[in-house]
């Protein structure tokens, strides 16, 4: 299971320095090095449910998760922080072939989201938010995906609930 690591690999190709991908694991003996790649360094992590243990005391306005697929695998290790009410906003990159890279499901990432009641925000000018159904078909957001904004569902009450 990704995440549940103790360890993080940054990965190179060998022809090409700067490639930089990061694979997290249980135990080093679960690490698969694509021939093409090398071992650049070893970091140690922690879930961030591990490390918030009481994120229901706080309010935290907005996150920001950009990390080239790894996505999934932050939620996953994060799910109590991200998802239990404490957080208003989360602006994430979506990208479906990416997270699939990394080990994650693009569906279930979603799924996650719209059971804990969070929703996307419409984009490009439009107002209101993704029904759950919509959020669950990836065609809804076109070519590139690019960058998506989750409501927590207190934030969409306050929104749909102030017309």
């Amino acid at each position: 299971m990704l995440l549940v690591a103790s360890f993080c690999d940054n990965l190179d190709l060998t022809e090409y320095i700067q490639d930089g991908h990061t694979k997290c694991v249980e135990k080093e003996s679960d690490l698969d090095i694509p021939s093409n790649y090398t071992l650049r360094e070893k970091v140690e992590v922690r879930k961030l449910d591990d490390v918030l243990v009481n994120p229901e005391s706080l309010h935290i306005v907005a996150v920001k998760m950009d990390c080239e697929g790894c996505e999934g695998n932050v939620l996953e290790g994060g799910k109590k922080v991200l998802l239990g009410g404490s957080v208003d906003a989360i602006f994430t990159e979506f990208e479906p072939k990416w997270l699939t890279e990394k080990g994650s499901d693009p569906k279930r990432f979603m799924k996650t989201f719209a059971d804990a009641g969070y929703r996307v925000k419409k984009q490009e000018g439009k107002w209101g938010y993704m029904k759950k159904d919509a959020m669950m078909n990836m065609t809804t957001f076109g070519v590139g995906f690019g960058d998506v904004t989750f409501h927590s569902p207190s934030l969409v009450q306050e929104f749909i609930g102030g017309l």
